[in-house]
């Protein structure tokens, strides 16, 4: 596969037409001058394919392009390669050139903040001259010895391709969930799992797995899986070891529909999304219970979306309705939340904010909001017992997008949000 940098092209396109100067040597009897001056390009035959949906009929006649298996689809794309090389052939040096200068403009060997999560602080690093991220941890302290739980450059070694579709650790700390794809799709990732006291990926292998958690037991996981339309679609329980075939558990028929799943910030609790562009609903399970069964919490409704956010003594809903075009906050005892007569307002809906996302910790509740364009993060004080009387404070972020990492748990030292690069 040949990755082409479209911005790299414009900018070379730019630069060589400002270029005045004449070139020497083999590049001066290479240039291109004129229109004229190109080869002749590729052009794909015509073989018509008709489809009618929806009572309208369309004409596709380059539909054949998409068979990857073709001989001569295959031919045909190595003839435009082929011609790209060809028609940039006098641009190498400017090319090799640019991309120096980008390079140098980066920071190869760098490190992402560690986040502390379950006794280990984890972190990936990037190494000079090398395309991949390392992902690592330290037990206990920054000052413990490193731990590389996966390295992207061997193993993207041969491949074709490489993505990584992130990874999970179990509770117990012993095995690392993650899913690759070496075919450049950006939906369909093999799920592995690997032993970490040996560093060794044990046989369990799931295609085509989507989002996926782990169950309290450590042995047990959760995933969800598309369709044909890469949709996801079911949800399936496997269980490490056992040798048996996942087993499904839900399908959702709806097509405007397409399944999430998450796990509670405090561990308690698996969250199954199903959701569409205007409604939402979601099932919950004990994540120390893999052998149950996910019950509903509000049934879907149309033009009404909410999502769940834990807590230890409650839970929070994010809500959006027809009163609430900008979303509210309600908030609901730990035992009942699943009678939505039982939410009550915590954030009441403001029509110049709009609520983007909230998150949970011991003694706050963050949200992540847009106000006159901008992004900020606010700080909710959780110590009164009214839900009117929490202390408001605000994080301006006029050039940076607002985030609060995932994998940070439920503690009295998470006080401070994070913030990312635009």
């Amino acid at each position: 596969m040949k990755p082409i940098s479209f911005l790299l092209l414009a900018l070379i396109l730019l630069v060589s037409s400002c270029n005045k100067d004449k070139p020497s040597g083999a590049e001066a009897s290479a240039v291109i001058r004129m229109q004229s001056d190109f080869p002749t390009p590729p052009s794909a035959k015509k073989i018509p394919q008709t489809f009618s949906e929806h009572g309208y009929t369309r004409v596709d006649n380059y539909f054949w392009l998409r068979d990857k298996t073709n001989p001569e689809v295959i031919q045909y794309l190595e003839s435009e390669n082929s011609y790209s090389d060809t028609a940039m052939a006098h641009t190498q040096s400017l090319q090799e050139q640019l991309a120096k200068e980008m390079k140098g403009r980066i920071k190869e060997d760098d490190s992402s903040v560690p986040v502390l999560s379950n006794g280990y602080y984890y972190y990936a690093k990037t190494e000079k001259d090398k395309q991949y991220p390392v992902w690592c941890r330290k037990k206990g302290s920054l000052d413990a010895a490193e731990e590389v739980l996966l390295d992207g450059n061997a193993l993207s070694q041969g491949k074709p391709a490489f993505l990584m579709g992130g990874y999970k650790v179990s509770p117990d700390n012993q095995l690392l969930a993650y899913r690759t794809n070496y075919t450049g799709s950006y939906v369909e990732f093999t799920l592995h799992i690997r032993d970490l006291r040996t560093g060794k990926d044990l046989e369990d292998q799931i295609e085509r797995a989507g989002s996926f958690v782990w169950a309290n037991d450590s042995r047990t996981i959760f995933y969800t899986a598309p369709n044909e339309a890469l949709r996801p679609y079911r949800l399936y329980r496997y269980e490490i070891g056992s040798r048996r075939p996942a087993e499904l558990l839900l399908e959702e028929k709806d097509d405007l529909f397409e399944l999430s799943l998450s796990k509670s910030r405090t561990g308690e609790f698996i969250f199954l999304g199903s959701g569409s562009f205007t409604s939402s609903e979601y099932r919950y399970l004990p994540a120390g219970q893999p052998k149950g069964s996910f019950k509903l919490i509000a049934a879907r409704k149309p033009n009404v979306r909410y999502y769940p956010e834990a807590h230890k003594d409650r839970l929070f809903f994010l809500v959006k309705d027809s009163g609430a075009p900008n979303f509210k906050v309600m908030q609901a005892p730990v035992k009942g939340f699943e009678n939505s007569s039982s939410w009550k307002t915590f954030v009441a809906h403001d029509p110049k904010v709009k609520i983007e996302g909230i998150d949970a910790f011991e003694k706050f509740l963050a949200l992540t909001v847009r106000t006159n364009g901008l992004q900020e993060i606010r700080i909710l004080d959780l110590d009164g017992k009214s839900a009117k009387k929490y202390l408001s404070r605000s994080l301006s972020l006029p050039c940076f997008r607002a985030k609060i990492p995932n994998m940070l748990r439920l503690t009295s030292a998470t006080s401070i949000p994070r913030s990312t690069g635009p």
